[in-house]
């Protein structure tokens, strides 16, 4: 190699530098890839997870507000005891795997039941029974209207079937 020019020399070392430095890159784009395509699957199961269990909570509230929407009172006598506020509580996992849309329409839910139970309140004593048993129905029913798109979109962005599909397979 001694009577070999100099630029031969630099130019097989540069050439075998560039090459090392290029399979670092792709090992690495590998490894990127293949943790990115790791955390999409753990994001998928916890957006699973979390949806699955908001779903039967929903679910569930929506059919309590439901049949309340359906019958607020009776004959003569209004029921007093509405339905409460969905419990999530339960729901146990990583709630930030959902996106900010659907969690601030999760949240959102309990703060409508509120609201709508102060609105009958302060009608309770203006509105004459025939006037207050429909404006109670009405608002129930904006509830579990509520749930209903809630249910879909957990459904949606989750990837999860409908609740009730699982009755009619039994």
């Amino acid at each position: 190699m001694a009577d070999a020019p100099a630029w031969i020399n630099f130019g097989t070392s540069a050439l075998g530098g560039a090459l090392a430095i290029a399979g670092g890159v792709v090992t690495q784009l590998l490894i990127a890839r293949k943790e990115s395509g790791a955390n999409a699957k753990r994001l998928a199961s916890d957006r699973a997870f979390i949806g699955s269990q908001a779903i039967v909570v929903l679910a569930e509230y929506r059919d309590i507000c439901y049949e309340f929407s359906c019958n607020p009172g009776e004959e003569g006598r209004i029921l007093y005891s509405r339905p409460g506020e969905p419990d999530f509580s339960e729901v146990k996992g990583d709630w930030t795997s959902l996106d900010g849309e659907l969690l601030l329409r999760v949240h959102r839910l309990p703060l409508l039941r509120r609201q709508y139970g102060r609105e009958l309140n302060e009608v309770l004593d203006k509105l004459s029974e025939v006037e207050y048993l429909p404006s109670a129905a009405t608002l129930f029913r904006k509830l579990s209207d509520e749930c209903d798109v809630l249910i879909e979109l957990l459904m949606l962005k989750c990837n999860l079937p409908s609740p009730w599909i699982l009755d009619e397979t039994e």
